[in-house]
């Protein structure tokens, strides 16, 4: 290890904590929140797709395919998808 090099124990931060989620073991050290390290990859929650705002886009999807307005509510959508065979 060059004198340089963080920790070791920095390297298991990398790998499961998170800028915006924070510390994935309650460190209040942790050296991704506080931004001595990057983090490796997304954390679990990050990996996690936003239902809603997949929603929104298959909705401006199917706007812009079959010129109809976006539903207002959930139901609404439901039926625009079932509607094209979704």
């Amino acid at each position: 290890m060059a004198k340089d090099d963080p920790p070791v124990r920095y390297e298991v931060h990398a790998g499961h904590c998170c800028q915006k989620h924070g510390c994935k073991y309650g460190d209040p050290d942790c050296p991704v929140v506080l931004g001595i390290i990057r983090q490796d990859h997304p954390c679990e929650e990050c990996r996690e797709p936003d239902v809603s705002e997949l929603l929104k886009e298959a909705l401006d999807a199917l706007e812009a395919v079959t010129n109809c307005r976006q539903p207002r509510t959930v139901a609404q959508a439901h039926a625009v998808l079932a509607k094209y065979g979704r």
